[in-house]
């Protein structure tokens, strides 16, 4: 009897546990050993959207012999992050700020605009150790997330994306400031008030569709 006890209280654990795990959520980063430290990298928060505010994480620890990892603060002067889209090349360094109570774990803001692979690079010093190590993430072979495009969050209607608007909005200024060009060369050609006129109307027409442009880029924010 006591034996039946034992097992089904040891079934009662193990399912709990596996419970317990189930419930967790699972963060996809990427560690790697520089030395005497351990970089972990990835998003805050995932999945990871395009056009939501998120940043970019790096915890670092140190890996003494025969001790436990150990959390190295103060980097956020000495280490900085270069992040890269990397389907349109485009790049930018971010400085670094310490997670309040995570003693370690450096966070770098930012809102990714582009679904796809993103590339990061950490590079500085550690306590005076030099690092500049480069992460990927899953479409690049890596262990992070991707950027995810933020269509299918949107309902009851999708949206146009910031990359089409920002299209839109372009085009519009072009559109304007050749009906200005024309204003200008219409006046020096003939002093033609009325082809003056006519100019600066679809000039203006242009002007406004740029600016409901970005207006509407913006909302989405």
């Amino acid at each position: 009897m006591r034996k039946l006890i034992f097992v089904g209280a040891l079934l009662a654990v193990s399912l709990a546990a596996g419970l317990g795990m189930a419930g967790s959520p699972a963060f996809a980063h990427e560690g790697r050993e520089v030395g005497e430290y351990r970089l972990v990298v990835g998003w805050l928060e995932e999945p990871t959207y395009e056009g939501y505010m998120n940043a970019m994480l790096v915890r670092v620890t140190r890996l003494p012999s025969g001790s436990p990892e150990a959390p190295v603060e103060g980097l956020q002067g000495s280490l900085l992050l270069e992040v890269t889209h990397v389907s349109s090349e485009s790049s930018r360094v971010l400085n670094v700020r310490a997670l309040p109570d995570e003693p370690g774990h450096y966070v770098a803001d930012f809102i990714p605009t582009a679904a796809g692979v993103y590339q990061v690079r950490v590079f500085g010093a550690i306590e005076g150790t030099i690092v500049d190590e480069t992460f990927i993430s899953e479409g690049g072979g890596g262990d992070f997330d991707d950027v995810l495009s933020s269509a299918a969050l949107q309902f009851p209607v999708e949206l146009p994306e910031t990359r089409e608007l920002e299209s839109a909005v372009r085009g519009a200024m072009q559109t304007a400031q050749q009906a200005q060009d024309a204003a200008l060369m219409a006046e020096d050609a003939s002093g033609t008030d009325l082809l003056v006129i006519v100019a600066l109307v679809l000039a203006g027409v242009g002007s406004t569709t740029g600016v409901l442009g970005l207006y509407l880029a913006l909302r989405r924010r």
